[in-house]
């Protein structure tokens, strides 16, 4: 039973890698879509978001779906739509078809995270959770340092078309993985009548109603806009502009980030089960997160090292976003974790669809037609001035930290 658990969360993980690396990739070729599409650093923002539209929206009901249909077929068949995506996105001559292939990935990666968290919560104990949480993300952040660097290169030498297509192949192969591992575990008899006997709509009231999930997603979403908007897109033309970086190596720069993250996971997940001021760990991630983001944007030119410290550092506190997981966790009965999962996650990455455009429209506007077609020609002051919508949305994460349950 143990050996089959791990190994379904095994292949689980690599579901969520592989959405990682989906979701992360835009900075590494929102210069393409801009050239191949003729289109604005707005238009380029709103384009690579559009991933985001339906994997917001569906995360709710994709816990739901998870609870109800079993997690086997929502996550081999969500493998699939990501690949018909992929295929969808790399071979469009025009940009809503391009549009469309972006909805197709968000579709069916957003029963992934969802689901590995249903397997969690299904297969292993209670007390696991926050740690086995904090482990998928990480391991999920370790692969999207590799993917990132591999697309980067191949962008580099073969153009973004080639990789999302390669990507559309190694996604039907997952699909066939996941089907293949990946087993249903029944809920016991009454759990299991409340999932059948309940309509989605009296699980979303409930959902809705309850203070915890919210502040939960809010503070999350929050936090993990630092990856999303930051160091999935902008970035790494922000860096390329200040240092005059190629893009391997502002990706590798960025990639700093997701490796903290990995870092600060299992170690805050750790801490969080054995602590009881989780509240204030908290407030003092989402201020530290705050302090850093402002400092690299401000001073940009800093020696390398303080650089490095400094991105490390700052994926280091942002991990918490991980930890308000186990937060719901906690705060839904078994038939409805998935989807108290789902609707966490659906705001955790709702500030990317929203605040991704809105950073490239306020470049759009700071800069006029000088970014129409090439964002390394944009002034430094005006990536500055765009981006500073980054830390005050942290620096309300610690508003929303003081109203989260104490442990």
């Amino acid at each position: 039973m143990k050996q089959r658990a791990w190994g379904m969360w095994g292949v689980a993980v690599t579901f969520v890698l592989f959405q990682f690396g989906l979701q992360l990739s835009s900075g590494q070729i929102v210069d393409g879509l801009m050239q191949s599409f003729a289109l604005t650093a707005f238009g380029g923002g709103l384009l690579a978001s559009v991933y985001y539209y339906i994997y917001v929206l569906l995360q709710a009901p994709a816990g739901f779906l998870i609870d109800k249909y079993g997690v086997r077929r929502l996550l081999a068949g969500g493998a699939l739509t990501c690949g018909l995506g992929c295929f969808l996105f790399g071979g469009a001559p025009v940009v809503w078809l391009a549009a469309l292939g972006r909805l197709l990935m968000g579709l069916g990666a957003a029963f992934a995270f969802v689901g590995t968290l249903n397997i969690v919560g299904r297969w292993f104990s209670s007390q696991q959770f926050t740690v086995m949480a904090a482990l998928s993300e990480t391991l999920g952040m370790l692969g999207a340092i590799g993917a990132a660097f591999s697309l980067a290169t191949a962008v580099h030498y073969y153009g973004w078309r080639v990789c999302m297509i390669g990507a559309g192949c190694g996604a039907v192969g997952l699909s066939i993985l996941l089907w293949c591992c990946v087993r249903d575990r029944k809920l016991p008899p009454l759990e299991m009548h409340l999932v059948e006997v309940e309509r989605f709509w009296q699980t979303f009231k409930w959902i809705v109603r309850n203070p915890v999930l919210w502040l939960a997603g809010l503070y999350s979403g929050v936090l993990f806009s630092v990856i999303t908007v930051f160091v999935a897109l902008w970035g790494i033309p922000f860096f390329m502009r200040v240092h005059g970086w190629s893009i391997i190596q502002s990706t590798l720069m960025c990639n700093l980030v997701f490796l903290g993250v990995a870092m600060g996971g299992p170690v805050l997940g750790w801490l969080d089960a054995r602590v009881s001021f989780r509240r204030t760990l908290f407030v003092l991630e989402s201020v530290m997160v705050t302090v850093l983001l402002t400092v690299l944007l401000w001073y940009p030119t800093m020696p390398i090292g303080w650089l490095v410290a400094c991105l490390l550092s700052m994926g280091i506190f942002a991990s918490g976003y991980i930890l308000i997981f186990g937060v719901g966790n906690e705060a839904a009965p078994p038939a409805r974790q998935g989807s108290a999962m789902g609707f966490i996650n659906m705001l955790s990455v709702l500030t990317a669809p929203l605040f991704q455009p809105l950073v490239g429209g306020i470049l759009t506007y700071l800069a006029g037609e000088r970014v129409a077609s090439n964002l390394f020609t944009v002034p430094v002051r005006d990536f500055q001035q765009a981006l500073m919508v980054l830390p005050v949305l942290t620096l309300c994460a610690a508003v929303l930290a003081l109203k989260l349950p104490a442990k």
